[in-house]
């Protein structure tokens, strides 16, 4: 129950990210061979769409609220009853959503796969909403106070409950979607009364006597600041949904399985992109509580530029060794897969730099500017679907969904830039090399991956002599084990 810096969080962070997505590889080596591409879809499709819309809608986009906030109300000592009021309406909305999925799972079911045959599937998952939704609020207060250590390891305990739950389930009772269902229901649960316990215990430790609020507004106050964080995710899942949903009525759930390993492959970028964002905005918050305003978008700057050459190192290996993992995790029925991995790296290399840029119109409390770019981006990805799916199929969706992401992060940058944010140059080169991926040789791959490393260790074209150095100390910071 310690704070961490941001050398310190992110190298707890990156590590205890590695275990999760290690034990996230092994649970999806056995669910696609047993369950099968149709099997795999529907249960990833079913997931998504239950743990993903009605989870949003429940939450209200209050937990986005906590980086900002958690700070200040815990300096005023009423971070006790801030939980308690932020948190009460999630839990009874997600209380009524699960009813609501539970006695109609028919009518879901019908509305997700157009057959009301996976009721079973649909009540499963929908037992997971109230602890997937209350854990958002746990997470996100762990990670307003600094405790990355802590929220990390609530991010990392349902993989790994789920991951051992399913493989045992599927293996030893059922081969369905169901039973993987039920591990996610499991992992949920446990997760949430052990760190919920944590929480509570803490702030009763360090606030012995909870102190009211008093505010007159303070209801009215979170709300309109996270209707952007209500909204957001929803248009964000429907980014990666829309495009399984019309191949689910174009084509077949097995083609939806075919998407999902792709995707899931492409995954891994976005793991770690989003982590760095998570990690930097309250120490953003607080810099820009100090006045540092420059000093905030120099680092912001940095981060974007180091997050994706990083990340742009991952795509490439990813990229290189898919057709094998693929083959190796998954089985021959997945095969087709690999041909989409490309396109889901690109996808996923702005959709990291989305995350990045996207803190500062947290900072200056405009978060509908991250909204209009993720809806510029889902018009398109619509209008694109509708046009590439007939004519190319599953490679048409994965088209989309990059060409989707692409207008989103040039929309967010636009209205950054007017707001009054301070581009570097280097970090529009950075953003240029996203697209590396699509280069279709493999040799080529690795000889223009080569020059840009080349470029980032001997140039100043990515990264300045002052970054590195500041970079090189950081590492060793790391490695010593002290914090910078």
């Amino acid at each position: 129950m310690k704070r961490q810096s941001i050398t310190g969080s992110l190298g707890i962070v990156m590590a205890l990210n590695v275990a999760r997505s290690a034990m996230a590889l092994v649970r999806q080596a056995v669910f696609t061979r047993m369950l099968g591409p149709a099997g795999f879809g529907a249960f990833g499709l079913a997931l998504d769409t239950i743990m993903g819309i009605p989870l949003n809608i429940v939450t209200l986009g209050i937990p986005s609220s906590y980086s900002r906030y958690v700070q200040q109300y815990e300096k005023k000592g009423k971070l006790t009853d801030f939980i308690v009021r932020t948190t009460l309406p999630t839990a009874s909305l997600a209380f009524l959503a699960t009813v609501v999925c539970v006695v109609f799972s028919s009518e879901v079911s019908q509305f997700i796969f157009k057959t009301p045959t996976r009721g079973w599937l649909v009540l499963i998952v929908a037992l997971s909403i109230l602890p997937e939704a209350v854990g958002r609020h746990v997470r996100s207060c762990f990670t307003g106070m600094r405790m990355f250590f802590v929220g990390a390891v609530a991010d990392f305990m349902p993989v790994a409950l789920f991951s051992i739950f399913g493989v045992a389930l599927v293996l030893l009772v059922a081969r369905t979607a169901e039973s993987a269902a039920a591990a996610q229901v499991i992992g949920s649960w446990v997760t949430i009364v052990v760190f919920g316990i944590l929480l509570w215990r803490h702030l009763r430790k360090v606030e012995p006597v909870r102190a009211r609020i008093d505010e007159p507004e303070f209801s009215l106050k979170i709300f309109l600041f996270s209707i952007s964080g209500l909204i957001m995710p929803l248009e964000m899942l429907a980014l990666s949904l829309v495009d399984r949903w019309m191949l689910t009525r174009m084509k077949g759930l097995a083609e939806v399985g075919i998407y999902s390993v792709a995707f899931n492959v492409s995954d891994y970028v976005i793991l770690f992109g989003s982590l760095t964002a998570s990690v930097l905005g309250p120490n953003m918050s607080h810099m820009w509580e100090e006045g540092d305003r420059e000093g905030v978008m120099k680092r912001i700057n940095f981060a974007l530029r180091l997050t994706l050459m990083v990340l742009l190192g991952v795509a490439v290996f990813l990229l290189g060794v898919s057709p094998w993992v693929i083959r190796l995790i998954c089985g021959d029925a997945y095969a087709a897969s690999a041909s989409l991995v490309w396109v889901f790296l690109i996808y996923q290399l702005f959709n990291s730099a989305f995350h990045v840029l996207g803190l500062y119109p947290l900072l200056v409390e405009r978060p509908l500017m991250s909204l209009y770019a993720l809806t510029s981006g889902l018009v398109v990805n619509v209008a694109a679907n509708l046009w590439l799916i007939p004519r190319y199929g599953v490679m048409g969706g994965a088209i989309s969904a990059m060409v989707s992401m692409f207008t989103v992060v040039v929309v967010l940058a636009v209205q950054c830039r007017m707001r009054g944010f301070k581009f570097e140059w280097r970090s529009l080169v950075v953003m240029a090399l996203m697209f590396l991926p699509a280069i279709p040789s493999r040799i080529g791959l690795l000889v223009a991956s080569t020059g840009v490393l080349a470029v980032t260790l001997f140039t100043d074209w990515i990264l300045s002599p002052e970054e590195r150095g500041v970079l090189v100390d950081k590492i060793r910071g790391m490695l010593r084990g002290h914090e910078a």
